[in-house]
């Protein structure tokens, strides 16, 4: 078969691959995928919000927040 019928035939019989949406998070650990607004545990820390995977508690990562106040990040106020 030539790459011409090959893709031929995968145009009228196959959809194209699946991809992800932009918004999906992945989890290293266990190979978990969902949207980024999903079931993922958030976690308050004074630094900032950490994301985890529900299913084996990797950290996925950390959405930092900042405050007016250098000082309040420095005493976890």
């Amino acid at each position: 078969m030539t790459a011409e019928e090959s893709l031929q035939r995968r145009e009228s019989h196959e959809p194209p691959p699946a991809t992800p949406p932009k918004a999906t998070l992945f989890c290293p650990d266990c190979d978990r995928e969902a949207p980024a607004d999903g079931d993922w545990q958030q976690r308050q820390r004074s630094y900032g919000v950490a994301v985890h995977c529900p299913r084996c508690d990797a950290r996925l990562t950390l959405r930092p927040q900042f405050s007016d106040d250098v000082t309040d990040l420095v005493h976890g106020d």
